[in-house]
């Protein structure tokens, strides 16, 4: 009954297993604390300058972008104030829009509209093009205007009007010229950006549709939620974008047009210094672990299976095997002096125990002579009874 209830016990308070919890608690409850601070600073520090980044391109793009289209309306003021434009004669002002549009290399065409006329004429190309003005969709506009991004007729580039009045010596309005600007050049010179792999910059409008990105296939046909990026969420929190990927981004209005600058870079890219770091702090772990499992070996080899060896003796030091209970060992350490004491208990408890045993025996032997002697005396009694009662 004492062997069983004492094996149970061992089942359930386990050396090795104490030791292997203490040694993991020890040692990886520190490296985790660590580890978290150290991570939840890092990726705090990242997105920090990860967003400081992006407003800083954010911001720049925006300025580039709003002087240069503020340069194509002072061009096309500059362009309606020359004389050349002021005759309102095509055949002159052709050559004359031509060396405009290779100069700049920015205008895809212009189109003169004629208060005195009916047609519109349109300069593309070193050539002319006449149509009837209801067929176009130009007027004749008083103040320098711009129009709303379009998709052109090849659909590889989105483009918008800049408009400017000609006007008369007398301040009358002589016509409007049209100058149809290509985003190609606000993509390849403006909204490119080096952001790693994966960052980017692209064009939306107030509705979130796209006016300028690098893929041509989504201008004016997909739209993103700019409450993702200009609405009251916290600047430092990542959202989905139009791919469905998680990304920091920010944006930026352009003064005086309802588009947007929105700079974008990929949370995986962002945080790629972290998963480096985490996966070294895993791999500490992973180290840890083996070395526990290490150390519970050797402890379980030098420690804890003498104890279990010496528990065995005990066993059977209790069923008086003293033979088989009486271990030896070299070892000069504590572990060995508990076996030299053990052994010199057994060995004394084995002298008690047969000089018990002799004494028993010796007993044993005086009561069995006694025994005798009482039984010669009973018959020697009976005897004296059996002659007093003849005579």
């Amino acid at each position: 009954m004492t062997d069983s209830v004492t094996k149970k016990q061992g089942n359930k308070i386990n050396l090795q297993v104490k030791v292997m919890i203490l040694f993991l608690t020890i040692s990886l409850l520190p490296l985790s604390i660590v580890g978290f601070f150290s991570i939840t600073t890092t990726e705090n520090l990242i997105v920090e300058m990860v967003m400081r980044q992006l407003e800083n391109v954010a911001v720049d793009k925006a300025s580039i972008l709003e002087r240069w289209v503020s340069e194509r309306k002072a061009d096309m003021l500059v362009t309606t104030g020359s004389p050349t434009l002021k005759t309102m004669v095509p055949e002159k002002i052709g050559p004359y829009l031509d060396l405009i549009q290779k100069k700049y290399e920015v205008y895809k065409k212009h189109t003169l509209i004629s208060s005195a006329e009916n047609f519109a004429v349109t300069f593309q190309d070193g050539t002319l093009q006449y149509r009837d003005k209801s067929q176009t969709r130009y007027e004749l506009i008083a103040q320098l205007f711009l129009s709303n991004i379009v998709l052109s007729d090849e659909e590889k580039e989105s483009t918008f009007d800049i408009a400017a009045p000609i006007l008369h010596e007398n301040g009358d309005i002589a016509g409007t010229l049209y100058g149809t600007v290509g985003t190609r050049q606000i993509i390849f010179f403006i909204l490119n950006v080096a952001l790693g792999r994966t960052g980017e910059c692209y064009l939306v409008d107030g509705k979130g549709t796209f006016l300028a990105h690098k893929e041509p296939k989504r201008i004016l046909k997909e739209t993103i939620s700019l409450q993702n990026i200009i609405g009251s969420r916290n600047p430092k929190k990542s959202y989905q974008d139009y791919r469905g990927i998680e990304v920091f981004g920010t944006s930026r209005p352009i003064n005086g047009t309802d588009w947007h600058v929105v700079v974008e870079q990929d949370c995986d890219e962002v945080f790629e210094s972290v998963s480096k770091l985490k996966r070294s702090l895993y791999l500490m772990i992973l180290l840890c672990i083996g070395s526990a499992l290490m150390l519970t070996w050797v402890i379980s080899y030098h420690i804890i299976r003498p104890i279990r060896t010496l528990n065995r003796s005990v066993d059977l030091l209790a069923n008086a095997e003293f033979e088989k209970g009486i271990i030896r060992i070299n070892r000069r350490d504590e572990i060995g002096a508990l076996y030299q004491a053990f052994e010199n208990m057994a060995r004394k408890l084995q002298a008690r125990q047969n000089h018990l045993e002799q004494k028993v025996d010796l007993k044993d032997a005086e009561l069995k002579e006694t025994d005798i002697v009482l039984n010669q005396i009973k018959r020697i009694a009976e005897r004296s009874e059996k002659f007093a009662a003849i005579g």
